[in-house]
């Protein structure tokens, strides 16, 4: 870990970049877990849980994605 912090940097990026971001991005998780549940992977499950469990610690999602 010390290597990593120190050879990277970490910029936060601005609100408006982080929507526009994550509204271009809004079919991925949904074509993705499609694409592994065909593979027999319990990924809508997965995604929906990690999804759910951020938010039940705070976080914020600037677009929240939906799996079904």
């Amino acid at each position: 870990m010390d290597w990593l912090r120190k050879n990277i940097t970490v910029s936060d990026l601005p609100a408006s970049v982080r929507l526009d971001w994550a509204k271009k991005l809004a079919h991925w998780p949904q074509k993705h877990a499609n694409d592994m549940e065909k593979k027999g992977w319990p990924a809508k499950a997965i995604l929906n849980a990690t999804l759910d469990a951020a938010e039940e610690v705070g976080y914020k999602w600037p677009v929240r994605y939906v799996v079904k």
